[in-house]
């Protein structure tokens, strides 16, 4: 899966035992040792809420080109070579652990409590991974496109002037084409209110963008 992300690996699981040790130290009672239950008898809660945290932060690292370690390594290498998302792909090495954990424990309610576990990680991750991706497609119909355009390329963003024409009238029009970060979206939309209130806009959700100022591809 590349040198860079062995590296960026070393550094996750190291930085990952660090403070895990340094949060332990810092919750744990000072005469007992023992470390606080926070939802004491929820154990469903737990799972679920614990599942969600480590969903998204296996997100940061796989976004980044890193792993936390352990099984990751096997779902980015999983992924970089067989068209299966990281979800499903954690989700598969987990069902082996949790269900051969049944033979150490014999305990089904901690299997099944394993499984709510691991698919609701799963479903974090995917869900964070493709929300990172995500931008917004405009396309602006307007007789003012030069305003238009320059008012949204001194906001930052990039933009793409294209010849169209009118079918009904048969007469040449401009396309201005800008995609942006979803986030970015009221900001784009202000710049195009501003300048022609009359303009006929689309807007399409775009599910990932690679290239300059967007993710590497």
């Amino acid at each position: 899966v590349g040198m860079r992300f062995c590296i960026r690996t070393l550094w996750g699981f190291g930085n990952v035992t660090l403070w895990l040790a340094v949060c332990q130290a810092i919750a744990a009672d000072p005469v007992t040792g023992e470390l606080p239950m926070l939802l004491h008898n929820q154990l469903l809660l737990a799972t679920i809420l614990g599942a969600i945290c480590e969903g998204i932060g296996l997100s940061f690292c796989f976004f980044h080109n890193g792993s936390t370690g352990g099984i990751d390594i096997i779902a980015a290498t999983v992924n970089k070579f067989k068209d299966i998302s990281f979800g499903e792909a954690l989700m598969l090495c987990d069902f082996i652990i949790v269900s051969c954990s049944y033979f150490l424990f014999h305990d089904v309610e901690r299997v099944i409590f394993g499984y709510v576990m691991m698919g609701t990680c799963s479903v974090t991750l995917d869900y964070c991974m493709r929300r990172q991706h995500q931008a917004v497609k405009f396309e602006i119909f307007s007789r003012n496109y030069i305003g238009v355009a320059d008012a949204i390329n001194k906001a930052g963003f990039g933009v793409t002037v294209m010849d169209g024409e009118g079918w009904w009238t048969k007469s040449e029009r401009k396309v201005v084409v800008c995609i942006a970060s979803k986030r970015y979206y009221p900001i784009v939309a202000e710049c195009i209110k501003r300048v022609d209130p009359y303009a006929f806009l689309t807007v399409t959700n775009i599910s990932s963008v690679f290239g300059q100022g967007f993710s590497e591809m």
